[in-house]
């Protein structure tokens, strides 16, 4: 399988101006409506504005003839014109305000709509299959479980300190990738992880993966995120990429040489990732941290995002890596 970036960039734009079109489309066609709740939060928000914006004109209005006052000029010595004016102003600052804070609302309100019908109106079994045909990777979405094991046990397995974690399944839908090239089978899980039992989630995905000639085990290493720093197994902190944990011994330079580019040139060092390359019992385990945002495995245009910026880099990386070990 040849990844070429610029072309998978490419296309994740194309996608995201489909379903940005489509979407404001819908949105005309009052297919969409937003959620009364957060529709009385943003209202709420725009009147207390309105209110605060008000209050301070009225204090500078107020704190300008005290000034003058404690200068030594009494207020009867201001111009006549002076208090009819700043009155005037303040009545046309205030309209203004408010006319200001409609069109804000009304901006904020269609951004709110397009964004949550983005996330909630996408369908990645219409969208994904078609582009991954282009990469030469069978997708598919299933509710199946591929693997004879507990993924969240599993997943626990990869991390320290597995009192402190709660990690679950954010969805019982599975991303399977399989590789015509190589017949790897790549399955992907979306997770949620909770620290401390801390309100706050860290989304993530663990790929399973069976890698054709997978012979040793590999472990690279990646920057993790504050909310897991140091939770991950084998995991070297770095934001960059390193083979220093890599067993090289009688591995070809030109082999390293080219995994290096590979890196280099799709960028992955800027990644922030924790991986786990496991090959016992031929598997490779990869935990992926993507992002604060919950999202549906099979209803959110993030996710595709993640499965074609990350997965289909990874899973290159991943036979990149196998062809090192060969």
């Amino acid at each position: 399988m040849k990844i070429n970036r610029e072309n998978t960039l490419k296309k994740i734009d194309d996608i995201n101006k489909y379903l940005l079109e489509r979407t404001e489309k819908e949105k005309k066609e009052g297919k969409y409506s937003i959620d009364p709740k957060l529709n009385k939060t943003k209202k709420l928000f725009i009147i207390l504005f309105s209110l605060g914006f008000i209050l301070v004109l009225i204090g500078l209005l107020f704190l300008i003839p005290t000034s003058i006052i404690y200068v030594g000029i009494t207020e009867n010595s201001l111009p006549k014109w002076y208090r009819p004016l700043s009155w005037i102003f303040f009545g046309v600052t205030s309209i203004g305000v408010l006319i200001g804070s409609f069109f804000l609302s009304k901006y904020f309100k269609h951004k709110t709509v397009m964004k949550e019908s983005l996330f909630k109106n996408v369908d990645l079994n219409e969208i994904l299959p078609s582009i991954f045909e282009d990469f030469n990777l069978n997708f598919e979405v299933t509710e199946e479980n591929h693997l004879s094991y507990n993924v969240v046990e599993t997943a626990k397995a990869m991390f320290n300190n597995q009192d402190n974690l709660e990690i679950y399944l954010n969805d019982n839908k599975t991303i399977i990738l399989t590789d015509k090239d190589t017949e790897s089978k790549f399955v992907i899980y979306p997770l949620s992880i909770k620290v401390n039992k801390k309100l706050d989630n860290e989304n993530a995905i663990v790929i399973f993966g069976t890698p054709k000639n997978a012979k040793r085990q590999i472990i690279l290493g990646g920057q993790q995120n504050k909310l897991t720093d140091g939770y991950l197994l084998n995991t070297i902190v770095s934001s960059k990429f390193s083979l220093k944990a890599v067993d090289v011994t009688n591995i070809d330079e030109n082999k390293i040489k080219d995994l290096n580019e590979f890196i280099e040139i799709n960028q992955l060092e800027t990644k922030q990732y924790g991986f786990v390359f496991d090959s016992y019992q031929e598997k490779e385990n990869i935990w992926i941290r993507t992002s604060n945002k919950l999202f549906d495995v099979s209803k959110t245009p993030d996710l595709v995002r993640v499965v074609l910026a990350h997965s289909l880099m990874l899973v290159s990386l991943i036979n990149k890596v196998d062809e090192l070990v060969r």
